[in-house]
């Protein structure tokens, strides 16, 4: 019965809600609706008041897809490695957890239907999808399989470096980078906090998913002074 009724939904009132439209600007596209038997949807976009990227997020609510909340998704980074970077990028897709078995993903149009196909073929799970704005999901995809993807090789190149003596751990430039990487890992993981756990030899990073911590990196030693000024200074 909620299916049906989220069917039923009008396409001009899902639009109101998501802002997208005033009350002004519907009721004229109504009467023009009325007057030459166009869609709704076609006369707003042939006025130029909303975008086919709007358009389809409508329809895609409408046909009960959810709508994901940019500001409280956390990605699961380890999900990019059966999903290509050129695959997300070439269909505009993100994918960013698991229900179950099943795969969510963020898709700007819901209706691509080809897409969905393809992707299932090459994950072996079936695809749930959800709606995105465009920008976000290609600057997502941007940060997560470009910029998170290379902060581990970056840590641990500053390791590898210090061990072999070609750079100065009390440098204030290497400091302030590793802090810097630290945190932008905790950010692509979605962590909710990040423990530093110095011991008689190490320094362990921890980041905090789902309440549960997980130790990330293992540092040497005199690291430890270094970091905690960083992170006072901040």
């Amino acid at each position: 019965m909620n299916k049906e009724k989220r069917i039923k939904r009008r396409i001009g009132d899902i639009l109101l809600e998501l802002g997208y439209l005033s009350q002004d600007q519907l009721e004229k596209a109504l009467q023009e609706s009325k007057r030459t038997g166009v869609m709704l949807g076609e006369v707003l976009t042939r006025l130029g008041w909303i975008s086919e990227e709007q358009l389809n997020t409508a329809l895609g609510i409408q046909s009960g897809a959810q709508l994901i909340d940019t500001n409280r998704i956390s990605v699961d980074t380890s999900l990019l490695n059966i999903v290509p970077h050129e695959f997300a990028r070439g269909h505009e897709l993100l994918p960013f957890g698991l229900q179950g078995n099943a795969l969510q993903v963020a898709l700007s149009n819901p209706f691509d239907v080809v897409a969905r196909d393809k992707l299932k073929v090459l994950t072996g799970r079936k695809i749930i999808p959800y709606i995105a704005p465009r920008d976000w999901i290609l600057g997502s995809i941007e940060y997560y399989y470009k910029t998170a993807a290379h902060i581990d090789e970056e840590i641990e190149e500053i390791i590898r470096k210090d061990i072999k003596g070609d750079t100065d751990v009390t440098d204030e430039g290497n400091i302030t980078r590793l802090v810097d990487l630290i945190i932008a890992k905790g950010l692509s993981l979605g962590a909710s906090d990040i423990h530093i756990d110095p011991d008689e030899k190490l320094v362990r990073i921890y980041f905090r998913m789902d309440g549960v911590l997980h130790q990330k990196y293992l540092l040497p030693k005199k690291f430890h002074s270094g970091l905690v000024t960083r992170i006072k200074v901040m």
